[in-house]
């Protein structure tokens, strides 16, 4: 790795190139992209879990055993704890550094 230079130096501190600056805008950018992927991916899952809840084979609308509820009820909730994990980390993300 190279060593920076005294020019060098004096260009991060005259504000040409500035290190805490840029890590402001990468944390912005993944937090901003995790938020965006959360919406993303809101629709499709909860598209997936009423097909797979509702199916022919596992009727969560009749359930009969506790196992069939307890899968039922996982599949209910899945979609929200996703999301909300995905837009939680996104406002960690952003949050952290400012």
């Amino acid at each position: 790795m190279r060593r920076l230079t005294e020019e060098h130096k004096r260009k991060i501190g005259e504000g040409k190139i500035n290190r805490k600056g840029f890590s402001y805008i990468l944390a912005l950018m993944i937090g901003t992209m995790c938020f965006f992927l959360g919406l993303a991916l809101a629709s499709p899952t909860t598209e997936v879990v009423k097909e797979s809840m509702y199916n022919d084979n596992f009727n969560c609308t009749n359930s009969t055993t506790m196992m069939q509820q307890a899968v039922c009820t996982q599949l209910d909730i899945f979609p929200a704890i996703l999301i909300g994990l995905l837009f939680g980390l996104a406002g960690a993300i952003i949050g952290g550094y400012l």
